[in-house]
């Protein structure tokens, strides 16, 4: 075949093309080399609707602005499926608004744009700073030095801090020789510092005071002077009688009570009541007295006839006569003891003025009150004499043993 193929039969309707050119036809004419403002114009009315089918990565000298393109149109809805524009920067470009389901915020402000996409409420469309509303709770929690009450608030209410109990005799203070957190804790001797008082000039109710260090009081005594301006009432106990109740008072009793006076009571309780009964003693533990310590005895001789001296004695029941009820005594009370004067006859030393009847002289010599020289047994002296009878006792029956 010679000559050029048509269009009509198949073929190019040319003979000769630029490399890399593009071929452009209108239907019937010879194909030409296709120019860009040729490529553009056909893309601006016949390809946009599938521009997707467009390869993005086969284009060269890819325009960097819309309008390269020969997009001039505003965009309204619907989707540009290619992969970048670039450049669509001014309003004019677009116009409405671009739906949420389109990738827009549907508003045309910011605070509409955030109240669309969810970000404020709708009871408060526009910002949160006047946003209003109910705490729904809050609570108020300190440390263990403190109460709290009313914690937490739902609604209303009042929270209250107070100082929670301690033990006592606690501090509240810093930790002992260190810097921290406060605490209650012991008080230390650390904690009080050297302390000094001087008097003022005239004073005469405190004197020589001195220092207080840790743990001693190092002054020396204080003096005070108590004149009889400052004595306003006094009031006299029972035995006590006093020259006045105000200003200068003597005080006065009945005897000297120092401990090398001789003293007189009624009746005496040595760690129990006294009992009120004249001459009686009472003593909730034992009394000692006198020595028994050989070191402080010299011998003399020892008790004959203990057992005839023991069978002597009566041992009997009996309550106080008349004779002795008039010197205080209870008749109605029953004692079991001894006579005096049986003892005396084998051992005097046993026998001893009663002391009911004992009177004394000013020169401290004693009498008889009554005249009469009533007498008492020192019933616990009579033990030495109940031990050498029981020994005599028990030698008689040994020897009639031995028969």
């Amino acid at each position: 075949m010679t000559g050029t193929l048509t269009v009509g039969n198949g073929g190019t309707g040319g003979t000769t093309y630029t490399a890399g050119g593009l071929l452009r036809g209108n239907g019937t004419a010879a194909l030409t080399v296709a120019s860009a403002a040729d490529i553009v114009a056909a893309i601006s009315t016949t390809a946009v609707a599938n521009a997707s089918a467009v390869p993005w990565t086969g284009v060269s000298s890819k325009p960097t602005t819309v309008s390269g393109y020969g997009i001039t149109d505003a965009i309204t809805t619907g989707n540009i499926s290619t992969q970048s524009v670039a450049s669509a920067t001014t309003a004019g470009n677009v116009s409405g608004t671009v739906a949420i389901a389109n990738g827009g915020t549907g508003s045309t402000s910011a605070s509409a744009a955030l109240t669309a996409l969810g970000a404020y409420p709708a009871s408060n469309p526009n910002v949160y700073t006047s946003n209003t509303g109910t705490v729904t709770s809050v609570s108020l929690s300190l440390p263990a030095q403190f109460t709290v009450s009313g914690s937490p608030v739902s609604t209303s209410g009042t929270l209250t801090a107070a100082w929670a109990s301690q033990t006592a005799n606690l501090v509240f203070a810093s930790p002992n020789g260190a810097s921290g957190v406060p605490t209650f804790r012991t008080l230390v001797a650390s904690d009080i510092p050297a302390l000094s008082y001087a008097p003022t000039a005239g004073s005469t109710s405190v004197t020589t005071l001195g220092t207080v260090t840790t743990g001693t009081w190092t002054a020396s005594s204080i003096a005070t002077t108590y004149t009889a301006a400052k004595v306003t009432d006094v009031q006299a106990g029972t035995g006590v009688s006093l020259s006045a109740t105000t200003g200068s008072v003597t005080v006065n009793i009945g005897q000297a009570v120092g401990t090398g006076n001789n003293v007189q009571f009624n009746s005496l309780g040595v760690g129990t009541p006294a009992s009120t009964v004249a001459g009686e003693i009472r003593a909730a533990n034992n009394i000692t007295a006198y020595y028994s310590d050989a070191r402080l005895k010299e011998y003399i001789s020892g008790l004959s006839d203990a057992l005839a001296a023991v069978e002597s004695l009566e041992g009997f029941r009996y309550r106080a006569n008349l004779v002795a009820a008039s010197f205080g005594f209870d008749r109605s009370k029953v004692e079991i003891g001894l006579r005096t004067q049986d003892a005396e006859k084998f051992a005097p030393e046993l026998v001893t003025p009663a002391p009911f009847d004992i009177g004394q002289n000013p020169d401290g010599t004693e009498y008889s009150r009554s005249g009469q020289n009533y007498m008492t047994l020192d019933y616990e002296r009579l033990v030495p004499y109940l031990v050498e009878a029981i020994k005599e006792l028990s030698a008689k029956v040994k020897a009639l043993e031995a028969k």
